[in-house]
């Protein structure tokens, strides 16, 4: 364990514990978008939808510039911990998140050793050299994350989830990216990264609505939460 303490982590992480009726069933690590990390003023809406499920949520609070970086890593294992040692090392884990979010959810999926069952990313970054190289206007970001690297094109390259197909495990993937979004457009990320992970082998549901960067419609938003709930319940 590290410095954070379990009747402290509401200062570090969000969390639907107060929503659940009872023990949870398993635990869901959602990860936040670039720019955000901010405590919550409000129940996530993702929250309050896997609360129903008895399904924990956890939203560590991590770098606002983090973009899967080890130190982003290290505190979300931190989070993740305390819940397992509180309700349960052997509950099982659907790891997701939305942009550069769903980057680490796909990141964290491929690198950690943990009973993760299944993963969902919402218009997620899959190529951080593409992202690197569209848009200029977010490169201090992802050079902040990674500028202690020998080679910082090298590293970002090598963080790729694009990059990175044969190290996925053998679970359920749910991919959600809207055909409207211009800031993560799905012709540079999802489409690439879904067609590499199938002829792999692994089994991914992609969902395309017609919305734009990590909106959803209702439909989109219900089909997202029902595979994290449905992957959960089935462990």
């Amino acid at each position: 364990m590290g410095f954070i303490q379990t009747d402290d982590l509401r200062r570090f992480a969000y969390t639907n514990e107060h929503l659940l009726t009872g023990r949870p069933v398993g635990v869901v690590p959602y990860f936040h978008g670039l720019g955000k990390g901010q405590q919550l003023k409000e129940d996530h809406a993702g929250g309050v939808e896997l609360a129903k499920h008895n399904i924990l949520m956890v939203y560590p609070y991590t770098a606002s510039w983090g973009w899967a970086n080890t130190l982003t890593i290290r505190y979300i294992d931190e989070c993740i911990d305390l819940l397992l040692e509180k309700y349960g090392k052997d509950l099982p884990l659907c790891i997701a998140g939305g942009s550069m979010g769903g980057f680490t959810a796909l990141v964290y999926t491929c690198t950690a050793n943990r009973k993760i069952v299944a993963c969902a990313a919402d218009c997620p970054v899959c190529d951080l050299v593409a992202q690197f190289s569209d848009r200029p206007d977010l490169c201090q970001t992802i050079y902040t994350a990674y500028c202690d690297a020998p080679d910082f094109m090298a590293e970002i390259a090598a963080r790729s989830p694009i990059n990175r197909i044969e190290n996925f495990p053998q679970i359920p993937y749910y991919i959600n990216h809207g055909t409207k979004d211009t800031d993560v457009p799905k012709s540079r990320h999802s489409d690439p990264f879904v067609a590499q992970m199938r002829a792999a082998g692994h089994t991914v549901s992609y969902h395309t609505p017609p919305t734009a960067h990590c909106k959803y419609t209702d439909d989109s938003f219900a089909r997202y939460y029902a595979f994290m709930e449905e992957a959960i319940l089935r462990a």
